[in-house]
């Protein structure tokens, strides 16, 4: 059974994270009404505040403020040194 409030797309586009401690970038996998699921090279912690910026193939893009919800370090080999985040749009 699927709890989830909001539908899942499935996507690939860049996006930037900014923290106080700096900003990095990563890709976004994911993308639902109440969050989504980020790559990049750095773990964050969890309920860790960002604001997240989503590039759109289009050229649009949306900046949205967020919190880290879980954080892992991938297994696969095509995906050596990525952490994968799972974060909530605050707003």
């Amino acid at each position: 059974m699927n709890r989830r409030r909001f539908i899942r797309h499935f996507l690939e586009c860049p996006v930037t994270v900014a923290t106080p401690q700096g900003t990095m970038s990563g890709q976004a996998r994911n993308l639902s009404g109440d969050g989504a699921l980020i790559c990049c090279q750095q773990p964050l912690d969890p309920r860790e505040g960002m604001d997240l910026t989503i590039e759109f193939s289009d050229g649009f893009s949306l900046e949205v403020p967020s919190e880290v919800v879980w954080s892992y370090k991938t297994n696969s080999e095509d995906e050596k040194n990525l952490y994968k985040m799972g974060v909530r749009f605050l707003r």
